[in-house]
């Protein structure tokens, strides 16, 4: 499926914003809680300073790196890193939602499917605590790039991993065991997001979080995510637009919000 047009995404923007609810109207004392303590927080933002070291080197690195695009949209060709750096990087209030959903479920084990330039990577690396991040890329350029010139700017607490997601998840996840938050980034179309969700499954636990990036980014996407949302074992989804929340604590009422924050 392809990418949405500009006015296809701004149309999913304004449906988003028409259905989305403030903080104010969330009768649920856990999602309120995530609210306050995760995407309203920002008392933690010095954590990912190393993040916006890492941000200032991509910014002003004029190399070549050879691309591949292995998900959605595959070609080849070369990009420079500054250049694809503008391209990708997120508003700081994502980074610092990715940090603050780990650093608020405890998480040991995350994992992300989808390194990129490391931004992500970093941010969640960036709570502190007993974190181990397992990152996979499936570019090796991209792969070799950020593991070699990203050492620096985190404590060590990130494992890369180089392959196709599917082959590569198949691999790592047993040696992780029970994975406590996944971000999913890996590949933006219906199919493979499904097949990597099913891979995941055996490896969630109640406590686990998973982090869907992109749900608007085109209607397999959605569809996606309107799937995954429904599955019994998910107890709680949110919609923030840019990233789906899914929770599948079961003692919690099932329950779709879209969150306008």
């Amino acid at each position: 499926m392809e990418r949405y047009n500009k006015i296809q995404y701004a149309a999913a923007y304004a449906r988003y914003l028409a259905a989305g609810k403030s903080r104010w109207s969330v009768h649920s004392p856990f999602l309120y809680e995530v609210i306050e303590k995760v995407i309203r927080n920002k008392t933690h933002d010095h954590k990912l300073a190393p993040l916006l070291r890492w941000q200032d080197s991509l910014r002003n690195n004029p190399d070549w790196l050879a691309w591949e695009e292995l998900g959605a949209g595959k070609r080849r060709n070369r990009r420079r890193i500054n250049r694809f750096y503008r391209q990708t990087v997120r508003p700081f209030s994502q980074y610092r939602i990715l940090s603050g959903l780990v650093r608020f479920s405890e998480a040991r084990e995350v994992l992300e499917l989808g390194t990129g330039l490391g931004l992500s990577t970093l941010a969640l690396a960036a709570a502190g605590g007993h974190a181990r991040v397992h990152s996979i890329e499936g570019n090796k350029a991209l792969y070799d790039f950020v593991r070699i010139h990203s050492a620096p700017y985190h404590s060590g607490n990130i494992e890369f991993h180089h392959g196709r997601i599917g082959s590569t998840l198949a691999l790592v996840l047993p040696k992780i065991g029970k994975v406590d938050l996944v971000f999913l980034d890996g590949n933006h179309r219906y199919h493979p997001t499904i097949r990597y969700y099913d891979l995941l499954r055996p490896f969630l636990h109640e406590a686990s979080m998973l982090v869907l990036d992109d749900i608007h980014w085109s209607r397999g996407m959605e569809w996606a995510w309107e799937e995954l949302s429904a599955r019994p074992e998910v107890g709680l989804s949110v919609d923030l637009f840019h990233f789906g929340l899914l929770f599948f604590r079961q003692d919690l009422e099932k329950r779709h919000f879209i969150l306008r924050y």
